[in-house]
């Protein structure tokens, strides 16, 4: 047996940073702040068709976001909003 501080399975993964959020405020805030950050790139997605530039947006969302969101809802998201800006 595990000589351990943590009390539960739950404590353990937030010490090891392993637990994701959905929050769809949170993410919708990050994901706005990156488009405004970049907006050439948005251009460079939307008008080029450059689909790359998502891995940027990706990036620079999960850094701000400390790692904490779920990366398929966050892209899932992602390009949701760059649909909505293109009409």
């Amino acid at each position: 047996m595990l000589n351990t501080p943590y009390n539960s399975v739950h404590e353990l993964a937030q010490s090891l940073h392993i637990i994701t959020q959905i929050d769809d405020n949170l993410t919708d805030q990050l994901i706005d702040d990156v488009l405004a950050k970049y907006p050439d790139k948005v251009k460079e997605y939307l008008y080029q068709g450059k689909k790359g530039v998502t891995g940027l947006f990706m990036g620079e969302i999960m850094r701000n976001s400390k790692g904490k969101l779920d990366a398929q809802t966050l892209t899932k998201r992602l390009t949701e909003k760059l649909i909505n800006l293109k009409k």
